[in-house]
């Protein structure tokens, strides 16, 4: 595509997603990420105009229903003679507008919903560009027709291009000459045309900060944004772009402006640009130090823009609230994020973006844990061995080789016990005796048979 633009459109004229200024034209999209197409036609007011006449084109692009046109851009290139004096968007999604010399770029932004910007499916828009022919028209310039040739171009679509002819008129013819000998002129010396100045240069500063930086999910932070106008000369214009890419994350939703924005030094204005998660803008503009209105619905981006002029070294200071998602499953964290915020700055010769970075984690939430009651100490007495009337242990539990052990407290042997073990070592004793008589009692000889 670079070779058949070249032919069309100077390499000066560049256009960069987001109003970052001017860039090297978009390439080529890769064959598998077309799926969408687009359309463009260019209709001129009238097909001859005269020296120091001006004249209008209306620029038509579409986008088809398969899909939205991703980093939508129109370039639109006048040829000498002609001059461009206004260019802007007359219907459609708002866009923003880059007028350079005779070279005219609009680009689209609107959310697509999977994080992309462009130009919505089965939408179109109209482009108004003005053009004069300069009174001064040679005349090898008459009567030559002049091409506009503008062309459209996208990340997920093939190029449509259009141009159409226009033919400025000759200049009025001379008066005839006198035969009549005329009074001799003295030659006028024209004064040099004094050179046009230089464009100014313009720059701009950014700063970010988000504190916290370590956020549970379902919390709360703030971020803070500076902006400066480190330009040599004032600006007409200074504005914010928040986030740079156009979409915030989804773990994060803008909660609000937490206080008000004082307008830099020089500023005449300021206004909000909300753009919708789910299409569509709102602006809201907010008086010098007034906390602005929020938006109707949830933002996927937002700009806070200044119009000047905005002195040299003149800062804006804007802090907003973001909200963590409390449903981020704990197997999804920890997670980091690198926010970027852009600044822009311009004036109508030149313009510069500045651009500042902030990280934020989400971790998971902390959970209070529950730990069990402890049951109550065991108030349970095993029950104690039966004893015989001598205080004699019987079997049963604690006794003998069956049952459970359980130890007694107090001396091993209790003065009843050991009264009862003598009892029954003299009952042993005595009857022990008494057998041995009986036995001897018993015997008898033998009698013997004869």
């Amino acid at each position: 595509m670079m070779n058949r633009l070249a032919a069309m459109v100077p390499l000066s004229l560049v256009l960069v997603v987001a109003g970052q200024g001017l860039a090297a034209a978009l390439p080529d999209p890769d064959p598998a990420d077309v799926n969408t197409t687009a359309s463009l036609a260019v209709v001129a007011s009238t097909q001859t105009v005269s020296a120091g006449e001006t004249l209008t084109y209306t620029l038509t692009v579409g986008c088809g229903d398969a899909a939205g046109c991703r980093d939508a851009v129109l370039t639109d290139v006048l040829s000498s003679p002609l001059r461009v004096s206004a260019a802007v968007v007359t219907a459609g999604p708002a866009a923003d507008v880059v007028v350079q010399g005779n070279d005219v770029a609009v680009y689209w932004k609107v959310d697509l919903g999977d994080g992309t910007v462009g130009l919505p499916a089965g939408e179109g828009a109209e482009v108004s560009v003005t053009a004069v022919v300069p009174s001064e028209l040679s005349t090898d310039q008459a009567g030559q027709p002049v091409d506009n040739t503008a062309v459209l171009e996208g990340a997920n679509f093939l190029d449509a291009g259009a141009s159409v002819p226009v033919t400025p008129a000759a200049p009025p013819a001379a008066p005839p000459t006198s035969e009549e000998p005329q009074p001799t002129v003295e030659p006028t010396t024209l004064e040099p045309t004094p050179a046009p100045e230089p464009e100014t240069e313009v720059s701009a500063s950014a700063d970010k900060s988000i504190d916290p930086d370590v956020v549970p999910a379902g919390n709360s932070t703030t971020v803070t944004i500076t902006a400066a106008n480190t330009s040599v000369a004032p600006i007409d214009r200074l504005w914010i772009r928040e986030p740079a890419t156009g979409s915030f994350p989804d773990v994060f939703t803008f909660d609000g402006f937490s206080r008000g924005i004082e307008f830099p030094e020089g500023a005449t204005s300021g206004t909000v640009a909300y753009t919708l998660a789910n299409g569509g803008t709102e602006s809201v503009p907010f008086d010098d130090g007034v906390i602005p209105a929020d938006p109707s619905r949830e933002v996927a981006s937002f700009e806070v823009i200044f119009q000047g002029p905005i002195a040299t070294s003149a800062t804006a200071t804007l802090a907003y609230e973001i909200t963590t998602d409390a449903d981020l499953p704990v197997s999804a964290l920890p997670v980091r994020h690198n926010n970027r915020v852009a600044v822009h700055v311009e004036n109508r010769d030149a313009q510069s973006e500045a651009t500042a970075e902030a990280v934020a984690s989400v971790i998971p939430r902390a959970e209070p844990v529950e730990r069990p009651t402890p049951p109550p100490p065991s108030t349970t007495t095993a029950p104690a061995a039966p004893r015989d009337p001598a205080g004699v242990p019987q079997e049963g539990p604690g006794i003998g080789s069956s049952g459970q052990v359980v130890a007694e407290v107090g001396p091993t042997t209790s003065p009843r016990a050991a009264v009862g073990w003598i009892g029954m070592g003299v009952f042993l004793t005595l009857a022990t005796v008494v057998g041995a008589l009986g036995i001897g009692a018993r015997k008898q000889g033998r009698r013997r048979y004869r």
